[in-house]
């Protein structure tokens, strides 16, 4: 079961790092929208996707970049193609969450530090190291 209580509380944190947010609890998923990505992606400015897993929090959310982003002229091979219209899954591999730390405010926050490094082996694993 998704806390959708929880979940609001996140929301609310997010407000901050973007223009706006977007969700649907009853669906379980949250946009992020107006986001500024690093140096090399294009366009500079995107959308960030999450989907909630059953449970949450206690199981990773998939993530998912707008299919229109490019870095450097070309797709890292972590822009995987499957994922929701207009959406490619961002590979976050298998991460160790800890449901009473982790949010999802501090996976936009490795997700931003792992597309500084969108072409390392597991940009996110070496972002979580920082």
């Amino acid at each position: 079961m998704i806390d959708k209580d929880r979940v609001k509380i996140e929301l609310n944190a997010l407000k901050p790092v973007c223009d706006e947010v977007r969700s649907d609890l009853n669906e379980g998923w949250v946009e992020l929208h107006g986001i500024t990505f690093p140096s090399g992606w294009r366009p500079r400015t995107g959308a960030l996707r999450f989907e909630l897993q059953d449970p949450y929090p206690g199981s990773q959310p998939k993530a998912f970049i707008p299919e229109n982003m490019r870095y450097k002229g070309g797709r890292p091979h972590i822009m995987l193609r499957s994922g929701p219209p207009g959406w490619r899954k961002y590979c976050i591999h298998r991460l160790e969450l800890d449901a009473g730390f982790d949010t999802l405010v501090s996976m936009t926050r490795l997700i931003e530090k792992s597309l500084l490094r969108p072409h390392s082996k597991n940009p996110v694993k070496k972002a979580s190291r920082r």
